[in-house]
Formats: C-alpha cells, sequence, structure tokens
C-alpha cells in the first residue's frame, strides 16, 4: 500500500489514559480503512475527514485500559481482510496527581502554564508528534492541517488565537454543547505548526473557514471558540500526562474585567464543561479537579510580580496590553486598590495602522516597509501582498497577520530589526508615529489617573513613588511610536504624563487642600518592562501569573469583604440624580461601583432606573480637565495645549453627559473615563472621528488631495 499512510497519537501508552487516534490516508477504494483495535480485542471507531482519502480511528474513553493493541483492516466493502499487531509503545504512569494548569485565552495568542508540587509555575510547551505507523512522516514544511503537528510550533510559549474549521462538514450547525471529539478533529489550530505563513496566504481557502476573535465570540450558536479549547486542553492534557507525568488537580482560566457579567458566567461554563469532556475521555477514573473562576487577567498580571510586591512606601500600578483589553491593577501595602480593564489595546492599534494598506496617509509607504522587515523571518515577505492576499481569502485582519507571522521570528532578530527601524524613523510627518505616540501615552494616562485617584482614596503617603509594572505583547510594538523598549525612556514619559495630571487637577479645582499633599511629592520611582530583554515574557506571564495567584490548596487567596476593587470615576459629575432622589456630586476620585454609589445616595435600592447629569454652561470646553490631558498630548508642538475645536467638545461632553451610557442591567458599567478612552476616543463601531481630527490639525493624517 504505497499510496497510504497511518500515524497514531498519543506516540505512548498508559493504562490510565484512555483516548488514542491515529490519522490515515490513501483511496478508500484501493487501500481500505485500518481500524484500531485495544488490548481487550475491541475495535474503535472511525470517521471520515475527507471522504474516501482521509480518515482518523480512535478509542475513547471506558473503565477498562484500552492500549492500541493492533490494527484491523477493512475493504471498501468493510469485509475483514486481515490484522496487524502493533509492536510495544513506551509505557507511562502519572507519578503525581498534585498539579495545576493555568489557560490565558487572549484575543491574539493563546498560552499555558503548569505547576508540580507547587513547583514554580512554567510555561507548558507542546512536543507530542504523532508516531508513523504506517508510510512517511510530512516532509519538512508540508505538515498540512487535520491531525496533531508532526513539527510543533510553540517555542515562545504562546500561539497565534485562531482556528481552521473544515468546509462542508456542517461545524456552522453545531452548538457548543453538542460539539464530539469527531468535530474536534474536523477543525485545527494552524499556528501551532512549523509551517504557518501558508494559512495567511489563503492557499488552504479552498478546503477550510478561517476563525478569528474567538475570545470575544460569545454566540451560543456557535461552537468555534469551544472547539478551540478543547483542541488547545486535549494537547495540554496530553504534555502534562506523557511528558510531566502529572494530571492537573485544579485548573485557572484567567478573564479580562472588560467581560461582562454574563459573558464571564458563560465563558467558565464553557470552560468548565470542556475540562469534565476531556477528562472523562482521557482518564475517566481521573479525581474530581478543581475549577478556579476568579482570576482575573489584572490580578494575574500582578502576581505574576509579587516578588517585587513593596510596602506602604510605594504604589504598584500593572498595565497588560494585550489584544483585546489592557488590564489596569493597582495594588498597595500587598492590597489591590484598584482591578480595572479598557478596550483599548492590540486591536486598537491595528485597526488604525490599517489605514495605511486602504487610504493615503502620511508615512503610509515607510510603515508598510517596517513592517514587512519587522516580520519576514528567513525570507522578506511582501506585507502589502500578503494583507490583500489573506483579506480576500480569508478575512484576514491586520492584528491577526502580525500575531501569525511576528510568532516566527527569533527575538534575537526581532531586537535587531527594530534597532534599525528605530534608527531609519518612521519619516516625517508620519500619521502612524503619530497615533501609535497617542496610542501608548493614552494608555499610561488612564493608569496613572487611576494610581493618582487610589493615592487620594486610601490617603497614601508614597515614600518611594510609583513602581510601574508593563506586560502584554503589544509594548513589542513601541518602535512605530519611535520609542525605545526600554524602561527609562518609558519612566520619561510617564514623569512627564503624571505631571500633567496633578496640573490639570489643580487647574480644575478639583483636589481639595488636604488632599493635594498627597499628590504634590508623588513621582514614577521605578519601571519594570517585562519584554524588554526576554519578548515572551511579556505574554507568558499571564498564564504563569494565575498560577502563583492560587494558595497551597488551590483557592484564590481573597482580600477583606470590605475592600473594593471598583476603578474610580476619572471625571468629576455634578448635580447627579439617580431614582429621584437628591442630586449628589460624584468625584474623580470616587469609585465607580454600585455599592459606592448607592453608599453616596444615602439609600439602599436595587437597580438604578435613572441616571441623570447636570449639563454645564458652556459645553464648547471639556467638562472636566482630565480629559484635556489625552487630548492635549495630541498637540505634537504644545503638549499643554488642547486644539481640539468648540464643536467637537461639544459633541463629547453632550455624549458623556447620557448616563444611560454607564450602566449595564440597570447597574454601573464602564466608568466615565473608561467610557471616553474606549468609546470616544477609540470607538469600535465608527473609525476615530476625533484622534483623526486631531491628526488633520497637526498635518499627519493625510496628503493634499
Amino acid at each position: 500500500m504505497p499510496d497510504s499512510s497511518l500515524a497514531l497519537w498519543p506516540p505512548k501508552v498508559s493504562t490510565q489514559w484512555h483516548f488514542y487516534a491515529a490519522y490515515g490516508k490513501g483511496n478508500r477504494q484501493e487501500v481500505g480503512r485500518w481500524f484500531l483495535i485495544d488490548e481487550n480485542g475491541m475495535s474503535g471507531e472511525n470517521i471520515e475527514v475527507i471522504e474516501d482519502y482521509e480518515y482518523i480511528t480512535f478509542l475513547q474513553g471506558g473503565e477498562k485500559p484500552n492500549r492500541p493493541a493492533a490494527m484491523m483492516l477493512k475493504d471498501s466493502n468493510n469485509s475483514e481482510c486481515g490484522v496487524a499487531v502493533l509492536t510495544k509503545f513506551d509505557e507511562q504512569e502519572v507519578f503525581t496527581k498534585n498539579a495545576s494548569m493555568a489557560m490565558d485565552l487572549g484575543t491574539s495568542n493563546t498560552s499555558f502554564a503548569y505547576s508540580i508540587d507547587e513547583s514554580e509555575p512554567k510555561s507548558l510547551l507542546f512536543s507530542l508528534s504523532p508516531e508513523m505507523v504506517w508510510g512517511d512522516p510530512p516532509a519538512k514544511g508540508f505538515d498540512e492541517p487535520g491531525f496533531v503537528p508532526f513539527s510543533w510550533n510553540v517555542k515562545k510559549g504562546f500561539y497565534p488565537t485562531i482556528l481552521l474549521s473544515r468546509k462542508g462538514v456542517g461545524l456552522e450547525k453545531v452548538k457548543p454543547s453538542e460539539v464530539q471529539i469527531k468535530h474536534v478533529f474536523q477543525v485545527d489550530i494552524p499556528t501551532l505548526r512549523s509551517n504557518i505563513a501558508q494559512v495567511m496566504g489563503g492557499q488552504l481557502k479552498e478546503f477550510w473557514d478561517f476563525h478569528q476573535n474567538l475570545k470575544w465570540d460569545f454566540d451560543q450558536q456557535s461552537a468555534y471558540r469551544t472547539l478551540f479549547l478543547e483542541r488547545s486542553l486535549l494537547y495540554a492534557h496530553a504534555e502534562m500526562f506523557f511528558t510531566h507525568h502529572a494530571l492537573p488537580s485544579s485548573y485557572v482560566f484567567t478573564f479580562p474585567l472588560a467581560f461582562s457579567p454574563s459573558a464571564r458566567k458563560e465563558f467558565h461554563q464553557e470552560a468548565r464543561r470542556t475540562i469534565e469532556k476531556l477528562r472523562a475521555l482521557c482518564c475517566p477514573s481521573a479525581d474530581k479537579f478543581n475549577y478556579v473562576s476568579e482570576v482575573d487577567e489584572s490580578t494575574a498580571i500582578a502576581a505574576s510580580s509579587r516578588a517585587t510586591a513593596g510596602g506602604k512606601g510605594i504604589l504598584e500600578v500593572f498595565v497588560d496590553i494585550g489584544g483585546g483589553t489592557s488590564d489596569i491593577a493597582i495594588r498597595h501595602d500587598n492590597r489591590f486598590l484598584v482591578l480595572d480593564s479598557v478596550r483599548v489595546a492590540g486591536k486598537s492599534f491595528f485597526k488604525f495602522a490599517d489605514k495605511s494598506f486602504n487610504e493615503p496617509v502620511y508615512g503610509d509607504a515607510q510603515f508598510k516597509k517596517h513592517l514587512t522587515k519587522i516580520l519576514s523571518s528567513t525570507s522578506e515577505v511582501d506585507v502589502e501582498a500578503l494583507y490583500k492576499s489573506s483579506k480576500q481569502a480569508v478575512n484576514a485582519e491586520l492584528g491577526t497577520i502580525y500575531s501569525v507571522l511576528i510568532n516566527q521570528t527569533k527575538d534575537e532578530d526581532f531586537t535587531a530589526k527594530e534597532g534599525k527601524i528605530l534608527e531609519e524613523g518612521m519619516g516625517r510627518p508620519s500619521y502612524i508615529k503619530y497615533r501609535s505616540s497617542l496610542f501608548f501615552r493614552h494608555i499610561l494616562t488612564y493608569a496613572l489617573i487611576q494610581a493618582c485617584a487610589a493615592v487620594i482614596d486610601n490617603k497614601a503617603t508614597l515614600s518611594n513613588g510609583i513602581n510601574i509594572i508593563l506586560s502584554g505583547n503589544a509594548w513589542g510594538l513601541l518602535m512605530f511610536a519611535e520609542l525605545r523598549r526600554a524602561k527609562n525612556m518609558i519612566k520619561e514619559e510617564c514623569k512627564q504624563i503624571l505631571k500633567y495630571i496633578v496640573d490639570a487637577l489643580l487647574k480644575s479645582e478639583s483636589l481639595k487642600d488636604e488632599e493635594y499633599r498627597y499628590l504634590e511629592k508623588l513621582h514614577v520611582f521605578n519601571i519594570t518592562l517585562l519584554n524588554e530583554d526576554d519578548l515572551k515574557k511579556a505574554k507568558t506571564s499571564v498564564a504563569i501569573g494565575a498560577l502563583m495567584a492560587l494558595t497551597r490548596n488551590g483557592q484564590v487567596a481573597r482580600q477583606p469583604e470590605e475592600a473594593s476593587t471598583s476603578p474610580y470615576a476619572g471625571i468629576t459629575m455634578k448635580n447627579v440624580k439617580i431614582n429621584e432622589y437628591d442630586p449628589i456630586t460624584i468625584r474623580w476620585c470616587d469609585r465607580w461601583g454600585f455599592q459606592e454609589i448607592r453608599h453616596k445616595v444615602g439609600f439602599a435600592f436595587d437597580q438604578i432606573d435613572s441616571f441623570e447629569i447636570e449639563e454645564p454652561q458652556d459645553l464648547g470646553i471639556c467638562i472636566d480637565q482630565l480629559l484635556s490631558v489625552f487630548t492635549c498630548q495630541c498637540n505634537i508642538a504644545r503638549p499643554d495645549k488642547d486644539q481640539l475645536p468648540a464643536e467637537e467638545w461639544q459633541s463629547i461632553n453632550s455624549t458623556l453627559l447620557a448616563g444611560g451610557i454607564y450602566l449595564q442591567d440597570l447597574k454601573p458599567k464602564y466608568s466615565p473615563i473608561n467610557y471616553f478612552l474606549s468609546k470616544v476616543l477609540y470607538p469600535d463601531d465608527r473609525g476615530h472621528y476625533y484622534l483623526e481630527e486631531l491628526a488633520k490639525i497637526n498635518k499627519t493624517f493625510k496628503p493634499a488631495g
């Protein structure tokens, strides 16, 4: 049978592991079909992957050990033709059950971490490749999607979050609760393979559909996120079992605070259901497991840096810029004061960067040249051509293309190319440089406003100032702002931003006399940039930190019940009338949470039916000077002067004074400053109007004509 092949996975066996799959190729009429036979003489199930050519035979579940012992050949008429006895495989037993595993499902990238017997958490890498039973393995560079990768691409400890699903098999009709093992082998995670560039070029369009944005896909009728989880967790469990001799007894799935309560609940239900299914499939005799649902991404990234935890004299500000959210955590005296999440992150960056490929903007050629340079590994990639073909073939977003290609780039190559880009610069003028600079400064501004509010609210006298810890892959994009990936450079930026914030508070008379003394000597003590020396650390620290957040008994260390971590309002709103109660003033340093607002009103109520904000006399200027800190930074020549026209402020102010925008399910959702940043300056649905208006004023947007 020279035109057929068969590969078995996992390549090891155990009496405690009960799932084995073999992937076969060959014309059914000519070579028939192999069926796996277990040690009890029971035949496995077969499914056709590509009708009459590719198939999978698998053994699953059951209480008895079911190690593969033989293969039965059946012809095209399903008649038995013979049996081939398998040689003995490596025998594996689990040596410990005291293990924990964490999964960080990111918008752009996904990573796993594990800990055994309370050891220091590490990134989980995949290495188990199929064993060829018949035929030859794929030639290097031709590892087609479908079965388990023969050549893994996980050296960095994370992989881009995209999925392929086979066309014509009806997966679009499968609901998450209906997913079966056959469906799991009708999808593929192509970025786990060493030859992933072909995915973006659209060569696979004839047979595969392409799925991105899996993290934020809450469609209960769509199973693609579930399939991504199941495929990933199947690999992770096999790696834990056969490589690390362990089966997790505790699981942690991190989530962004930007998830709504319903989205968070659905996500954890989906994850728990997937774990239960896989444990029943692979290790049905395993003990019960502990599922931890309380670790948000902000807490995880802060926990990953717990070794630097300071005392009363220092405030720690954690900023993790991911693909979909930037997560903020503020800690003082080993207690979290703020846990927050804002929808300005990698997707926002690539949304304005996308303009360079779709319309003429200043510096577009230079940006595309630099992007091509940074994304080229062994040979140069024409990013513009790849973008156009990928957009047409699989509707791939620019951020997805970037995450796929950058995953192949070696850290030392990235650093060298980054240095050359910084030497050459982005050109003058440059729309991407302008917007990239604002992107990082705006996120830091938001975090520092929350930090200042926390200092005043907690009456914290900081002898050592603020320590800022920066994580997330997006910090690797600093070069497009002509900013070096170096903590000293970011420290200078933060010092200037902090000065702007305090000056704005003084100008608006928003500080009481006794409050000013907490801010007058406030300074940035230190910057920790996690990817300054190790690029992968910025991403893998979330999953690793999730395990570090656990106590010895697998639970999350909790703060006192009365301790709030709600974010602060960020702007002052006067004469706010809630549910017909007497008007109140919500100050910029007041917490934005249901219990806090209820306490401020002075009455207990179950929901907010009405939220009315008094309109100031002049809508042509910002309703709070803290808002101008964001827009003043848009002025290249004088970042202390706001250039946004009065009519634009009138539009923004009218939006921010509509109280209903801050509520969801009759409870507070976005804080006012969060809404201003993530919905007004960086909206999802209608471009970037205000920032583009300022780009035009600063002559960095479009060439004339």
